[in-house]
């Protein structure tokens, strides 16, 4: 590892200690729990006002990764930029899981494609500028080292485009009409329309009727048809420490769920905020009241 990439990766760390200490010290101001809650209408605009001033407070302290100068001096600046708005797009499609935009998706996959094509078109022009002279190139070849089919090859190669790829009913399997008429040559590209094209059928949903109802009548017969004996109502409720051991135990990189925050953040809350959720959750379960987002 060279000095630079060292102190390049020493500064980085650096500031996402900062970034992440100020996300923390931000969150431990806005969090509170003075009002009391007596209504579901009271619960539900609680918990909408808590996970909108996490999101708030993440895109103010956290923002969005840019470019590293140290990875990317040596690529046009054209490309730098792509690289950027293809990962700003690529966060907000992860971020907000319960507005998640296709569209979103298939332009940062489209984006990620060009930029390809650009990186390899330039490290090809790269490697010819490297070269002493193209007169010096051409004295090096010779017919028995197959170097004069290598400079020629490109030349030669018919390419040949591919039709569009259609689903059963003989229309095409992309809702973009200019990606799915853009033609596709290498086999990571095509695996990438097919990907494209499968997302629309296989996304899984967040949850399922038998789920919901499960989970209603769960509900339903321990806390409303049972009267709520005070000595036992303890033993549904949670606490800080226990929030604190789930939020620990789940992964770090994990998509966000339906709320948009990601679970690094979560692992990243101060303890005010820990013992907000732990009221909030409590104040859920005493009702037997289910929060929909």
């Amino acid at each position: 590892m060279n000095d630079i990439q060292l102190v390049s990766e020493i500064h980085d760390t650096i500031t996402l200690d900062r970034m992440v200490q100020e996300f923390t010290d931000k969150i431990r101001e806005v969090a509170d729990r003075t009002t009391e809650i007596h209504d579901t209408i009271t619960l539900d605009r609680m918990v909408q006002e808590f996970t909108d001033k996490i999101r708030e407070v993440a895109d103010r302290t956290i923002p969005l990764k840019t470019v590293n100068p140290f990875r990317y001096n040596e690529l046009p600046l054209q490309v730098a930029e792509l690289i950027k708005e293809r990962n700003r797009l690529r966060k907000h499609f992860q971020r907000f899981q319960r507005t998640r935009d296709q569209d979103t998706r298939r332009e940062a996959n489209a984006l990620t494609t060009t930029i390809r094509q650009m990186i390899l078109k330039h490290t090809y022009n790269e490697r010819l500028r490297n070269n002493d002279t193209y007169n010096e190139r051409l004295r090096n070849i010779n017919p028995y080292d197959g170097s004069i089919w290598k400079l020629n090859r490109h030349l030669r190669l018919e390419r040949r485009q591919i039709s569009v790829i259609e689903d059963e009913n003989d229309t095409p399997a992309f809702r973009d009409q200019d990606i799915a008429e853009r033609p596709a040559f290498r086999d990571q590209d095509i695996a990438e329309r097919i990907a494209t094209a499968f997302e629309q059928y296989h996304n899984t949903p967040e949850t399922t009727p038998q789920t919901e109802h499960l989970v209603n009548n769960t509900i339903h017969n321990y806390f409303l048809n049972k009267p709520i004996d005070p000595n036992t109502t303890h033993d549904f409720l949670t606490s800080p420490a226990e929030i604190k051991r789930l939020i620990k135990l789940s992964p770090s990189l994990k998509a966000p769920g339906p709320d948009g925050i990601q679970n690094i953040l979560l692992k990243n809350l101060p303890r005010k905020a820990i013992v907000q959720i732990t009221y909030l959750f409590n104040a859920a379960i005493k009702p037997g009241y289910k929060i929909y987002y």
